[in-house]
């Protein structure tokens, strides 16, 4: 029976490790995930038709404005906040993500969950001292690798991407 997909069947996780040694944490405080897929199209305005066409060209997905609520000891701002206060910019503010889509039936008889993983930016917009929150975006860098994830007892994500492991 088809039924309507919950907020918390779409699992954010962030890098916060190495790429050696990867260690996930999932993004848990936010009142938002908003997910912009941010279609790039082109028109073409062809000589034999009345009006232009629009083709799409590809996407550039981006997580925008996400309110981090600001909880000290909790590990998704604890890591965040080291981006914000260390000013991180270029390679140093950039780590993987794991999109994970938990409302997959399929996990129902693989225990795996589909997924995107892919590089992103930690773009630190804003920390608001009255509501508690730090806002961040996630723009995805470079390929979007899909696959699955399947979670361990401890809740630590394993992404094995379509056709393979990685």
């Amino acid at each position: 029976m088809a039924g309507k997909v919950k907020k918390h069947q779409i699992a954010l996780f962030l890098n916060f490790g190495t790429a050696q040694a990867p260690k996930y944490v999932r993004i848990k405080k936010s009142t938002e995930l908003t997910l912009n897929f941010d279609p790039q199209t082109e028109d073409y305005d062809y000589i034999a038709d009345e009006s232009p066409t629009t083709d799409l060209e590809r996407y550039a997905p981006k997580i925008e404005g996400l309110p981090l609520t600001m909880y000290k000891g909790e590990p998704d701002f604890d890591a965040l906040w080291e981006y914000a206060y260390n000013l991180k910019t270029g390679g140093d503010s950039t780590t993987d993500m794991l999109l994970v889509y938990k409302f997959d039936e399929d996990a129902k008889s693989t225990g795996q969950w589909k997924a995107w993983k892919a590089g992103c930016a930690v773009v630190i917009k804003q920390l608001n001292a009255v509501d508690g929150t730090l806002e961040v975006d996630f723009p995805m860098r470079g390929t979007i690798l899909r696959g699955t994830v399947k979670q361990g007892t401890d809740d630590t994500p394993t992404f094995t991407p379509a056709g393979g492991s990685i």
